[in-house]
Order: C-alpha cells, then sequence, then structure tokens
C-alpha cells in the first residue's frame, strides 16, 4: 500500500513540474511578413484623423523623452509616441533604423496628438 501511494504522489509531483515548466515557456513568434488590409499613413495624415483612430506608421524614432515616450519622424512630420515596455519584446532600435508602429491615436485638448503603440517591428530591407 505505501508503495503505491510513494507511486501516486511520484506521479503527481512530475506532472506539476511538468505543467509548471510548460506555463513558463515563451510562446512569442509568429508570422513575419506582409499584412492584408494594413495601410501605412504618415504623420500629416494621423494628425487629421479622429482620436481612437487606428494606426500604422512608417519612420523613424529619433530620440527618447523619458518615461516611454519617444518622437517618431517620417518625411511629412513627428508625433509623440508612447511605447510601455512591455511591448519592445527585446527589440532593439536606433534612430538609423527603420520602424513600423502599430498603434491608436490619442487626442487631448489643448495638448498635441500622440500614438499609443501596441506593436514595433523594424522594417526589412527589401532583397532581390
Amino acid at each position: 500500500m505505501k508503495k503505491i501511494l510513494l507511486l501516486s504522489a511520484t506521479v503527481l509531483l512530475c506532472g506539476a513540474l511538468v505543467q509548471t515548466a510548460d506555463a513558463k515557456k515563451d510562446y512569442r513568434g509568429g508570422f513575419v511578413g506582409p499584412q492584408a488590409n494594413v495601410e501605412v499613413v504618415t504623420v500629416a495624415q494621423v494628425k487629421k484623423m479622429s482620436d481612437d483612430s487606428k494606426v500604422v506608421l512608417k519612420g523613424n524614432i529619433v530620440s527618447s523623452l523619458g518615461d516611454e515616450h519617444y518622437i517618431f519622424k517620417d518625411a511629412t512630420g513627428s508625433i509623440d509616441v508612447e511605447i510601455e515596455k512591455n511591448r519592445w519584446h527585446g527589440l532593439t532600435v536606433t534612430p538609423n533604423d527603420e520602424v513600423r508602429l502599430m498603434g491608436e491615436l490619442d487626442k487631448h485638448w489643448f495638448e498635441e496628438p500622440s500614438v499609443d503603440v501596441s506593436d514595433i517591428n523594424i522594417v526589412q530591407p527589401m532583397t532581390e
């Protein structure tokens, strides 16, 4: 009887360890490539859009304003973007890197509009 109890406890403990290890796995990743129905807009266009509009921008993050705020710039102008730490996913970006930002436009009374970024990717140059 003791052997059965010991064996049962061992099986339960092993099962719990497997579940714990599986829960800690990082399942991030997925498809990298063109997206359907995603239209990139310019900073000038974004500034004319309504609050809470979903936007996709392509350009460069040129400087940090501190506290998760950055200046994003494209050929038409610049805008404040907020990128929370968990959105970077280990990505390192310099002002020389062209990036694609997906997010939501925030318009405030008496303040310049900003974009709350939900996803950031470095734009890979097209190869022939």
